[in-house]
């Protein structure tokens, strides 16, 4: 799971830096909307992105609205609506906050984009609400019902060309949840605990 989300992220930052750079040449709104998917689809064979909207946001802001990236191969979908970016005026391409939602929850983090390294930073990383069976590909991982609520929290750095091999420690909790068994254990259907909380350390794709 920790993959197919570093993977979502990939696209947003993508998507960010692109959206960033077209702003600053001055493109109209629509042409920016469409270049953007374009960039995105090039960029990530395979996939196809929608947007709905993109505006302003007093006082320093911009809110990328309805972003869906699809692979039709997969049939797979990583929905991110309402994506707030906001950048530092002192360092305005290489940090700025963003917020977004995604799959009923939320996800808050500062990035900082390193050039001399070529590098990604996310000094903070928090992610709150996430509705586990609202990721489909849990389900089809596992072949069985999934719920629960995911938070986790913590600090990442990877290569801007390699984020899934990046390096992540922090805390990941689940709650509230609920897993259906395919064969029943002593008469029980389903797997089911209120919270599970552990630190956590992700270094080039492994746990």
């Amino acid at each position: 799971m920790l993959k197919k989300l570093s993977l979502t992220f990939i696209f947003l930052l993508y998507a960010v830096i692109l959206l960033a750079v077209l702003l600053v040449v001055r493109f109209p709104k629509d042409s920016v909307v469409t270049r953007l998917e374009q960039k995105i689809e090039n960029r990530f064979s395979g996939y196809s992105c929608e947007i709905n909207d993109i505006k302003y946001v007093y006082p320093r802001s911009v809110m990328i609205e309805g972003v869906t990236i699809t692979n039709p191969d997969q049939q797979s979908q990583l929905p991110a609506t309402n994506i707030l970016v906001t950048p530092d005026l002192k360092n305005i391409l290489t940090r700025f906050d963003m917020s977004l939602e995604l799959f009923e929850g939320t996800l808050n983090t500062t990035v900082i984009l390193h050039r001399d390294s070529n590098r990604v930073e996310l000094s903070t990383l928090e992610i709150t609400g996430v509705n586990l069976k609202e990721v489909s590909f849990i389900e089809q991982s596992l072949g069985r019902g999934v719920d629960g609520i995911l938070e986790l929290s913590g600090r990442y750095s990877g290569g801007r060309g390699q984020i899934i091999n990046g390096s992540f420690s922090g805390t990941i909790a689940i709650k509230d949840f609920q897993m259906e068994l395919k064969r029943p254990i002593l008469q029980s259907k389903q797997v089911v605990f209120s919270e599970l909380r552990t630190f956590i350390q992700l270094k080039n794709g492994l746990v």
